[in-house]
C-alpha cells in the first residue's frame, strides 16, 4: 500500500481466523458465500479506504491487480449490506484491545505523542434509524485517539453524528 498500511498489518497480524469466527458466532452471523468470505469483504474496505477508491464497482475493478481475489461489485454490495456494523466495531475494539498498555511495554515502546481526531460517517436514514443526521440521511462520528508515529488507533468512541467535538 503505497500511503499507511498500519491498520492492514494489524489485521493480518493480530485477528486470526479463529478470533473473526468467534465474533461472527457471537452475533449469529452465519457467511454463506464461497468467494466473498467476511475476510475477503474486510480486506477489501480497508485498502478501498487507504487507497480512496471511489466505489464498489471502482473496488472490484481495481483490487484483483493488487492481489485480491476477484468479486464482483454486485456480491460485494450484497455481502456488505448483509454485514452488521456492530460486527466490524467488535472487530475494531479487538485489535484496538491488542493493542494496549501491556503489549506497549511488552513490546519496550517509548510514550509517544497522542493525537484525537473526527470524522462523520453518513449513510441513508434506514441503514442506521437510531442516528438521524439532516433530513433523509443518518450519520455517526467516531473520536478516535491515535499515536502520531505508529498511526495506531487506540481508542474509538461512537455518537451521533450531530454531537459535538468537545465533550469526547
Amino acid at each position: 500500500m503505497a500511503r499507511n498500511s498500519t491498520i492492514f498489518n494489524l489485521l493480518q497480524n493480530f485477528l486470526s481466523e479463529e478470533e473473526l469466527q468467534s465474533i461472527l458466532a457471537e452475533f449469529d452471523f452465519t457467511a454463506t458465500a464461497r468467494k466473498c468470505t467476511v475476510s475477503t469483504i474486510i480486506s477489501y474496505l480497508v485498502d478501498a479506504a487507504s487507497h480512496e477508491w471511489k466505489s464498489m464497482r471502482h473496488a472490484a475493478d481495481v483490487a484483483p491487480s493488487v492481489g485480491f481475489v476477484s468479486v464482483d461489485y454486485s456480491s460485494l454490495s450484497k455481502r456488505l449490506t448483509a454485514l452488521d456494523y456492530q460486527i466490524m466495531k467488535r472487530i475494531l475494539a479487538v485489535i484496538i484491545g491488542k493493542c494496549n498498555r501491556s503489549a506497549k511495554r511488552t513490546l519496550s515502546i517509548k510514550k509517544e505523542l497522542m493525537a484525537v481526531d473526527s470524522t462523520t460517517i453518513t449513510v441513508g436514514k434506514r441503514r442506521l434509524p437510531w442516528a438521524l443526521y439532516h433530513g433523509e440521511r443518518a450519520g455517526i462520528k467516531l473520536h478516535i485517539s491515535f499515536t502520531n508515529e505508529t498511526a495506531i488507533p487506540l481508542q474509538v468512541l461512537e455518537t451521533t453524528g450531530l454531537k459535538y467535538d468537545v465533550p469526547y
